[in-house]
């Protein structure tokens, strides 16, 4: 048993090594020990802070919580602006609008992926802001002797208290002597802050500075008054607001009803912009306002506005010849033409002058004026011959707002004269 053993393992012996393959043990296979820093993401960063550095610039900064992170992503809104290498903790994000609320994102990341998120909300400094009164204008001055010696009450305010304007303007003992219908170039700069507040809001008030009623001593002394009344952001019409000041001081603001000339008021949330690059030319009662709000540069200079207002009676005509005299139950047209002035709502109205009595209207039609220039024509009727029922002819009369603002008078081009047939 022993000797058949031993043969087969030389004939074995002997069958390899005529193949020429040398016998090899196989080699061990390898075993590493795996790296945490390589299959695990980093720690999440945190604290992520955002401050405004101006208008356009935003400074954010946060915590770094892991030791194995290649960098850090920062996302704005949804979106990657940068990538910032490892142990960063800090990033300035530029280009950007000013007063607009952003939502940024910070997140570690290496070959295993992102970690979790930290985030804040910030928002850009508001624009820089600025309000000149460009031209002031009246369309009464309100004083029956001669020009008006106009003052205004200012007062703005952008919901910041420490930006707010109270003032009397021009300051000190002057004032802008105003015509009817007359236009002053300002361009004064009454307000300005590097950064507005949340909303923008102006109100004027323009009274004649009577001196024999130290209307302006009395507007002194009313400001501090006025100023918690005018700053309510929506506050209401003037007539609310005097009221308002009538409750907490015993007495009216004007004692002379006559000093009062009228009033500007605006309002511009920040989601309108502030009202930047716009331009009002508008006012209630007797004051007209050109006001320009403006960011970074000055705004370009404006057209100067006017007041002037013309009503050129173009004459009477019956059917189509103009005529200084009609028969009675005639076909009559009267015609303007009406330039520069006001937009608005007018009437133009036939009258019949009755000797020793009221004038009586015959006919009247109402139209819309652009303040450009129209012409406007009334056809009508007379009913009366000169002489009867105590006509004395007939004339036209301008109406705006129910106040008779021009008439015809006796000289030339006349009344109109009616005859019989």
């Amino acid at each position: 048993m022993k000797s058949l053993t031993l043969a087969f393992l030389v004939i074995s012996m002997v069958v390899l090594g005529a193949c020429g393959i040398p016998f090899t043990p196989p080699a061990p296979t390898p075993v590493s020990t795996p790296s945490p820093a390589d299959i695990r993401p980093p720690h999440s960063p945190s604290n992520l802070v955002g401050e405004p550095i101006s208008q356009t610039i935003v400074s954010l900064q946060w915590l770094d919580n892991s030791d194995n992170e290649e960098g850090f992503k920062i996302y704005r809104d949804g979106n990657i602006v940068e990538t910032v290498g490892a142990n960063n903790t800090v990033y300035q994000d530029t280009g950007l609008e000013a007063g607009k609320t952003y939502h940024y994102v910070a997140k570690a990341y290496n070959a295993a992926g992102e970690s979790g998120t930290c985030s804040c909300i910030v928002k850009t400094l508001n624009p820089p802001l600025n309000v000149t009164i460009s031209y002031i204008g009246v369309m009464f001055d309100h004083d029956h002797i001669g020009p008006g010696d106009i003052r205004l009450v200012l007062f703005v305010s952008d919901g910041n208290p420490a930006n707010d304007v109270e003032e009397i303007i021009p300051p000190g003992e002057g004032s802008y002597t105003l015509n009817d219908y007359e236009v002053l170039e300002l361009n004064q700069r009454i307000f300005h802050t590097a950064a507005a507040g949340e909303y923008l809001k102006i109100v004027i008030i323009a009274y004649e500075d009577d001196q024999e009623t130290f209307v302006s001593d009395i507007l002194q002394a009313a400001l501090p008054v006025l100023g918690p009344i005018l700053g309510i952001p929506y506050a209401s019409e003037i007539s609310a607001i005097f009221s308002q000041y009538e409750e907490q001081t015993g007495k009216p603001l004007f004692e002379n009803k006559d000093d009062y000339v009228g009033y500007f008021q605006g309002f511009w949330s920040s989601d309108e912009s502030w009202g930047i690059g716009q331009y009002n030319s508008v006012g209630i009662d007797d004051l007209r306002a050109w006001l320009s709000v403006w960011s970074d540069s000055q705004p370009e200079p404006l057209i100067k506005p006017t007041l002037e207002f013309s009503v050129d009676f173009d004459g009477w005509y019956v059917e189509g010849d103009k005529v200084d005299t009609a028969t009675k139950h005639d076909r009559v047209v009267a015609r303007i033409n009406l330039s520069g002035g006001e937009a608005g709502y007018y009437k133009l109205r036939i009258r019949r002058d009755v000797r020793g009595a009221s004038d009586t209207t015959v006919d009247e039609v109402s139209f819309r004026y652009d303040g450009v220039s129209v012409t406007k024509e009334l056809p009508f009727n007379p009913p009366y011959a000169t002489g009867e029922a105590n006509t004395d002819g007939y004339h036209i009369d301008l109406l705006k707002d129910g106040y008779t603002i021009w008439t015809l008078t006796d000289a030339y081009p006349p009344r109109l004269r009616v005859t019989t047939p």
